[in-house]
C-alpha cells in the first residue's frame, strides 16, 4: 500500500512539475515577446498565472495517462502475457 501511494505521489508530482515549467517556459516567451511588465506587481501576477496554468496542464495530462493506461493493458493485454 505505501509503495503505490509513494508511485502516486511521484507521478502526479512528476507531471505537475513538468507542467509547471512548461508555463514558466511558455511565460517567458511572452514576456519576450510583449516585454516586461511596466510593475513588479503585473509581472509577478502573470508569471503566477503562467505557471499556475502549467500545473493544471500537468494535473491533466496525468488524469489523461492514467487512464490511458488501464485502456491500453485492456485493449492489448499485458506486457508479461504478450512475451
Amino acid at each position: 500500500m505505501a509503495v503505490t501511494s509513494w508511485r502516486f505521489a511521484k507521478d502526479i508530482f512528476l507531471f505537475c512539475s513538468v507542467g509547471a515549467l512548461i508555463g514558466a517556459g511558455i511565460g517567458f516567451i511572452v514576456f519576450l515577446h510583449l516585454g516586461i511588465p511596466k510593475t513588479s506587481e503585473e509581472g509577478q501576477y502573470v508569471a503566477s498565472l503562467f505557471v499556475k496554468s502549467g500545473v493544471q496542464f500537468g494535473f491533466i495530462m496525468w488524469i489523461i495517462q492514467m487512464a490511458v493506461r488501464p485502456a491500453r493493458r485492456w485493449f492489448f493485454g499485458s506486457p508479461k502475457n504478450m512475451s
